[in-house]
């Protein structure tokens, strides 16, 4: 994991509030809470990751199993970027189109990295002006769109024209460069 302090550093807090907001907070929650009622104060056999995944499994959606593979089963990094951004006056609206590229690559034990299929919910966001207090933007729009190719261009109507775009901009994933994620717009 060498230069990869994305894999190693943080990652639990990571999954864990992607899971909160992918799945919701009072079902990981419960899943913890059961898993404690399980196992504290017990004897042998002591539980094991994979007695904590079960919990969390059965609340999950089936739409999000994959996600929890990913997040807590693998070694997954992604690659998100905004390649570019028009926006467009429509009557008394912006039309923005977000072009935006996604890659996932699974990683094995040694460091070996291996592109597979992206697919999966992905947070795409319309920032506005940071607030000079937290400075942090203000989302103006945030909706999780369902991306299922490298290439993909997401279109957003808006009564507010944004000041910058984003596509997991509040990084939930291990992205290897989140830098890229939010692009800010001209003009």
């Amino acid at each position: 994991m060498e230069n990869q302090q994305y894999i190693h550093y943080r990652k639990g807090s990571v999954v864990l509030y992607a899971l909160q907001d992918y799945i919701g907070e009072d079902k990981v929650n419960a899943a913890l809470a059961e898993f404690i009622d399980d196992f504290a104060f017990k004897q042998a056999p002591y539980p094991t990751t994979r007695d904590l995944i079960a919990r969390i499994r059965e609340r999950a959606e089936p739409r999000h199993q994959e996600l929890i593979t990913d997040l807590l089963e693998k070694i997954v990094l992604y690659d998100l970027k905004v390649e570019d951004v028009t926006v467009e006056e429509v009557e008394d609206e912006f039309e923005i189109a977000i072009d935006i590229s996604a890659h996932k690559f699974e990683a094995d034990g040694f460091g070996a990295e291996t592109e597979v299929p992206v697919t999966g919910l992905f947070d795409v966001a319309l920032l506005g002006e940071e607030d000079e207090e937290t400075e942090l933007p203000a989302v103006i729009f945030s909706e999780k769109y369902e991306i299922d190719e490298n290439t993909q261009t997401i279109r957003i109507r808006s009564s507010t024209r944004p000041v910058s775009v984003g596509i997991d901009p509040f990084n939930k994933l291990i992205d290897r460069n989140p830098d890229d994620n939010i692009k800010r717009l001209g003009g």
